[in-house]
C-alpha cells in the first residue's frame, strides 16, 4: 500500500500561529534544536512509512497576475490548494481546475487584485476552507461547482455582487458573505438542506437588494425568508 502511495506536505499550513517566525520563510523551514527544520519530522516519518514519493507544496511567491493551477508539480499529482498559500498575495485572476477537491484555510485571504476566480470543471466537488477567500476586495463574481463551504469563506469581500452555486452543493457554512454590502444575488440549488446552511450567512449584507435564486419550497427559499430576504425562482 506505502508503496502506491504518495505523500504531499504542505510547507506554510498554521503559520497564523506563529507570525513574527514566518514572515522571511516557510513552517516548513523554521530550525529545530539547531540540527533540524521542521520538515524533517514530517519527511522522516512518511520515509519510515514506506512511502518514498513525497511533494511538498510551498507558499506562492511568484509575480504572475493569472494563475493557472497545474494537474502536477514535479510528478506529483495536485489536488489542493494548502492554507494560506496565495495569501497576501498580488494575484488578480486563477483558474481552479476539476482535480482541485480541496482549498484550504485562507487559501487566498487579503488578495486584494483578485477580481476572478474561475472553476473550470462545473461538475467538480470542492471543499472550501475557512476564510479562503476573505478580504478579496475586487472580487464581484463567482460561479462554484457543487462544495463544501466552510465558515466566512467570503468575508469582507465588498464588491461581490453575484454568486452561484451547482448542484449538489451540501453546505454553505456560518457567516459566509458576512459583510458582503454589494451582494445582490445568490443561487442556491435545491441539494442544499436547511441544517447544513450555517448561521447568519448573510450577516452585514444589504438584504433590502439582495435576492436568493432558489426552486419554490427548497430549505434554501425557507432560510432566506425567515433572514428576511428576498427570493425567486430560477
Amino acid at each position: 500500500m506505502a508503496a502506491s502511495a504518495i505523500g504531499v506536505i504542505f510547507s506554510n499550513m498554521h503559520e497564523e500561529t506563529v507570525p513574527e517566525l514566518v514572515r522571511r520563510r516557510t513552517m516548513a523551514s523554521i530550525p529545530f534544536g539547531g540540527r533540524y527544520r521542521l520538515i524533517d519530522f514530517a519527511l522522516s516519518n512518511m520515509v519510515n512509512s514506506g512511502i518514498e514519493r513525497i511533494g511538498v507544496i510551498t507558499k506562492y511567491n511568484g509575480s504572475s497576475a493569472l494563475v493557472m493551477i497545474p494537474e502536477k508539480i514535479n510528478g506529483v499529482s495536485v489536488t489542493g490548494i494548502g492554507d494560506r498559500c496565495f495569501a497576501d498575495s498580488s494575484i488578480k485572476s486563477v483558474y481552479i481546475p476539476g482535480y482541485v477537491t480541496y482549498i484550504g484555510n485562507k487559501a487566498f485571504e487579503n488578495c486584494l487584485y483578485l477580481q476572478s476566480v474561475n472553476f473550470v470543471d462545473m461538475k467538480a466537488r470542492v471543499t472550501i476552507g475557512t476564510a479562503a477567500f476573505q478580504n478579496c476586495p475586487s472580487l464581484t463574481t463567482v460561479h462554484l461547482p457543487a462544495a463544501k463551504l466552510s465558515d466566512t469563506v467570503f468575508g469582507n469581500c465588498t464588491a461581490l455582487s453575484s454568486v452561484s452555486f451547482a448542484e449538489g452543493t451540501e453546505k454553505i457554512g456560518m457567516y459566509c458573505f458576512s459583510n458582503c454590502k454589494a451582494l445582490a444575488s445568490v443561487s442556491i440549488p435545491e441539494s442544499v438542506n436547511l441544517e447544513n446552511i450555517g448561521q447568519d450567512i448573510f450577516f452585514g449584507c444589504d438584504r433590502g437588494k439582495l435576492t436568493v435564486i432558489t426552486p419554490y419550497g427548497s430549505d434554501a427559499e425557507t432560510y432566506a425568508v425567515n433572514a428576511g430576504v428576498t427570493t425567486r425562482e430560477p
